[in-house]
């Protein structure tokens, strides 16, 4: 019963910390597979100052435990007062809690609990990557990993050969006969996609219902591995981005770079913690911060050109216009739009001003 106290007594695990740590005593840690919702928690339990044996972690995966023995052994320690901190995995609300202060449940879904804060865990960005690898290599060197391995916390740990057949186990355990649906949203990554339009074209070619296509994706954005960024005007198609950016490098042989590319900045624009839309000019738009314009190869002739077009059409939104490339740098005027040019990594660890 006592499996993380043993972890804990036997130093058998390893936890690095994330950007944003657990504080809530009762928390409902939530996200897609493999994110790192576990790890958090088991950081909060090294640093919590408790004994291990107050400290109880149960999985209610786990084939080894039958839940009738587990929910007496629970009530047993809950009435001798030997539970300090309780995490179970694979939460389920059917499941009894006690009447303790520090509880930590793992969830691939939000659930509303009273008491609980809901927190939201996601893949690595793009600093936190760098402070999970080992290795002593240079930031450029580091970004070129990140586009090839993704966002998963555990890829810096895992030998090369390793990542494409891990990443590829993780969504067939977890999706099991729905992988073949998932592999047909890969080319529409990064892309303005309505779920009608995705039931139109897999009808197409296979036998499938309105209501189960509608079903998936909603099952997928209540997992978070899908999420949709609205336009910046109602009633105007979403853009699609998955929960690791990788994700068509792991399920094709001719993954499209440009939109793995933009969904990889389109997270890291999500872990600013604020609302994100996209507007007519394909700039992506957070409310009271600015404008983004996400152009990954592009140099200074390219800029100029892009922003005499914008320009043609509207200009007066595009004030002080940030413009996010892979590796240059610089800043100018050009048809009234003052525009700023930052590396992906000098945007990263410079932050938004």
């Amino acid at each position: 019963m006592h499996f993380f106290s043993q972890f804990l007594s036997e130093k058998t695990f390893h936890t690095l910390p994330r950007k944003n740590p657990i504080l809530h005593p009762k928390t409902l840690i939530y996200g897609a597979p493999k994110s790192g919702k576990t790890s958090l928690a088991l950081d909060f339990a090294q640093n919590s100052n408790l004994h291990h044996k107050s400290i109880i972690y149960l999985d209610l995966n786990d084939l080894r435990i039958s839940l009738d023995e587990a929910k007496q052994e629970l009530l047993k320690l809950y009435l001798e007062k030997k539970i300090k901190l309780l995490i179970i995995d694979h939460f389920s609300p059917s499941f009894p809690l006690p009447n303790i202060d520090s509880i930590l449940l793992i969830s691939h879904e939000q659930i509303t609990l009273p008491d609980f804060k809901s927190y939201f865990c996601p893949p690595l960005t793009f600093v936190e990557y760098i402070s999970f690898h080992s290795k002593n290599i240079s930031t450029d060197s580091m970004l070129k990993n990140f586009i090839k391995d993704g966002n998963l916390p555990q890829m810096p740990s895992l030998n090369e050969h390793q990542k494409i057949q891990t990443k590829q186990e993780i969504l067939k355990l977890h999706l099991s006969s729905d992988l073949s649906l998932l592999i047909k949203l890969i080319p529409f990554q990064s892309q303005k996609l309505t779920i009608f339009q995705f039931y139109t074209l897999l009808k197409k070619n296979e036998k499938i219902s309105k209501d189960k296509t509608y079903l998936f994706i909603e099952k997928l954005q209540k997992q978070s591995i899908i999420f949709f960024i609205p336009h910046i005007l109602p009633n105007k198609p979403k853009k699609l981005y998955f929960y690791d950016f990788s994700i068509p490098k792991t399920l094709s042989l001719n993954p499209m770079i440009l939109p793995i590319l933009e969904n990889m900045f389109v997270l890291e624009l999500m872990a600013l913690g604020k609302d994100v839309y996209y507007d007519d000019f394909d700039c992506f738009v957070l409310p009271d911060v600015g404008r983004f314009l996400f152009a990954p190869f592009a140099q200074r002739e390219v800029i100029q050109k892009k922003l005499s077009k914008m320009a043609q059409k509207n200009s007066n939104d595009l004030q002080n216009l940030k413009i996010i490339t892979l590796d240059f740098s610089d800043s100018s005027i050009t048809h009234g739009i003052n525009w700023e040019a930052l590396s992906f990594v000098e945007f990263v660890l410079g932050g938004v001003e």
